[in-house]
């Protein structure tokens, strides 16, 4: 497949993600599974929101495997990084598309405390995974910026500022897993930005660049 092409999915994916990202509940806190059962059953278009995360997803983090392959970096560790991310994004999307709207359904028709703490317990384990496998996929954008540097791929700045938002997303997103309640939401917000945005910038910079690597 071409730069050119992979960099359309990667941005069509990018996109997808933020705004569907954009539409889902706040739910930050990854100890907190009450509140994050309440949001969801406040949530008209939970089902279709995740239904279309999932394909924005392998659309992004696809495009981003594909990168190390265009750059032609010697090492694969951000391909093991970004193939293990999808993997887990998949597992627990899957989960809140499945077997969540099921166990509300249940518990809806027949409030029992046992149900509400598997729903709970769910939740739980689902956002705490979430917070780690976007701290891979931060920590892939690390080493994929550093290859950029490495093989001269595109402008110095770009390979550096990967290198730098990969290593505030990550660290962000281990903030807000061990201090959601301590501006957990705000520094969540700032540190991911920063590399997914930077993604945005390597997909139009491919674009409209002449000879790709």
């Amino acid at each position: 497949m071409s730069a050119k092409n992979v960099s359309c999915f990667l941005l069509i994916g990018a996109l997808l993600t933020g705004i569907t990202t954009v539409l889902h509940p706040v739910i930050y806190n990854p100890w907190n599974g009450r509140t994050a059962m309440q949001q969801m059953a406040r949530c008209p278009i939970w089902l279709w929101d995740h239904a279309w995360m999932i394909v924005a997803v392998i659309l992004w983090i696809g495009g981003l495997i594909e990168f190390e392959r265009i750059i032609g970096a010697e090492s694969r560790a951000a391909l093991v990084l970004f193939i293990t991310a999808l993997s887990l994004w998949v597992l627990f999307l899957t989960a809140e598309l499945s077997a969540l709207p099921y166990l509300m359904h249940v518990f809806a028709g027949h409030p029992d405390f046992s149900v509400q703490t598997v729903i709970q317990s769910l939740f739980i384990f689902n956002l705490l995974l979430g917070y780690i496998t976007i701290m891979l996929v931060w920590l892939g954008i690390f080493f994929l910026g550093l290859f950029m540097r490495q093989k001269k791929y595109g402008p110095s700045w770009l390979g550096c500022l990967g290198m730098a938002g990969g290593l505030i997303g990550a660290a962000g997103s281990l903030y807000t897993t061990l201090y959601p309640e301590k501006g957990g939401l705000s520094v969540m917000i700032f540190s991911s930005a920063i590399p997914y945005i930077w993604t945005i910038v390597l997909s139009v910079y491919t674009l409209i660049k002449r000879q790709p690597s």
